[in-house]
Formats: structure tokens, C-alpha cells, sequence
């Protein structure tokens, strides 16, 4: 699987799966159409030294694209952290939970899926809570709402909660939260109060 995330707001842009293994024209076809297909291109790019990035053809890619490009330090803690930090969700969140299909077109399914809810619905702790869409798309977090405040005292103290907001209800209010499950996968939980 190939997967480009935007290093700050840790939304994934695209992602493609290959039934064996890289090249470097897979690498560049794939950025090609994740950069059509979201209107972007980056302004850097961060490889690991696998053969079919650190080659030449790549590197004469990304000077054709106006394009910069590092390669993590191999051994170095933290040099391709963002993305591996998603692999490692991706697989602790999706591919542990399911029975991973084993017909490609199946397996890209799920992952879509995974990767939807990933960026739409999936809290992360670098940006207080936070989907990355919200962070992208520059849209207001949905935890910065007012919240219900169950704890009868609350105004008593400070809330704990954090991003720290205003208290919607008075304190002791009755709440009852509604489980859905986006596309009906139980591995995706989405909270809702009603």
C-alpha cells in the first residue's frame, strides 16, 4: 500500500494498494492522480529509502513538479513519523479488527471506508481533538461546541474537559448517547448525543 498524508493536519490525500511489490512508476503515477484528484500538489515530499524512491527516476520526477524531497534518516527515530504513525492506526484500527478480504477490489473497499472515517470522523490527539478534515478544510471542530455537563456541581470548578468550552445545559443534565457505526462497520464507532 502506498498512502500520502499532509504532514500537518494528518488528513490522508489518497492511497493506492498493489498487488506486489512498488516501482518507481507506481510511486509517480499514484502521486499524479492524488494530485489531481484533490487540486494540490506539495510542496514537499518526505520518502523512506525504499529502492523505488531513492532512485533517480524519482528524484527527476519531483524536480519535474517543482517539488522537494528528503528521505528520512534510516534508523532515526521520528524521520517518517507521520505516515508511519498512520500505518500503524491503519492497521491496529482496521486491518486487526476485520476479516481483510482477499479479493483486491474487496480490500480497497474497506480501506476507503477506513480512510473516510480516518479523515472525517477520527479524533486525534497533535490538534486537541480534532478530525483532520476539520484541520484541512480549516472547519470548526465539533469539540469546541457547547457541551452537556452531567456532573451536577460543575459550575462549581473548572470543566476538565479539554478544549476547554462553555457548559450548553445546566449542570446535572441528563444525557443519552446514541452508538451508530459509519457504513454499518462496528470496528468505526461514531458518538452521538441525543
Amino acid at each position: 500500500m502506498l498512502a500520502v498524508a499532509d504532514h500537518y493536519s494528518r488528513r490522508v490525500m489518497g492511497y493506492r494498494i498493489f498487488p506486489k511489490a512498488l516501482t518507481t512508476e507506481d510511486v509517480t503515477r499514484t502521486l499524479e492522480d492524488i494530485m489531481a484528484n484533490e487540486g494540490v500538489r506539495p510542496g514537499d515530499i518526505v520518502f523512506d529509502k525504499g529502492p523505488q524512491f531513492f532512485c533517480e527516476e524519482m528524484r527527476q520526477w519531483c524536480k519535474d513538479n517543482g517539488i522537494d524531497w528528503r528521505y528520512g534518516k534510516v534508523g532515526e527515530h521520528g524521520s517518517v513519523a507521520v505516515i508511519e504513525r498512520y500505518f500503524r492506526t491503519l492497521k491496529t484500527e482496521c486491518t486487526r479488527r476485520i476479516l481483510v478480504p482477499n479479493v483486491l477490489e474487496a480490500f480497497d473497499e474497506e480501506l476507503k471506508i477506513w480512510v473516510e472515517y480516518f479523515n472525517a470522523h477520527r479524533p486525534h490527539s497533535r490538534h486537541d481533538g480534532k478530525t483532520p478534515d476539520e484541520v484541512y478544510f480549516n472547519l470548526p471542530a465539533a469539540n469546541s461546541e457547547p457541551r452537556f455537563e452531567p456532573r451536577p456541581r460543575a459550575r462549581d470548578h473548572t470543566p476538565c474537559a479539554r478544549p476547554r468550552t462553555m457548559i450548553d445545559t445546566r449542570a446535572g443534565a441528563k444525557v443519552r448517547i446514541k452508538v451508530s457505526f459509519y457504513k454499518g462497520r462496528q470496528h468505526l464507532p461514531i458518538l452521538s448525543v441525543v
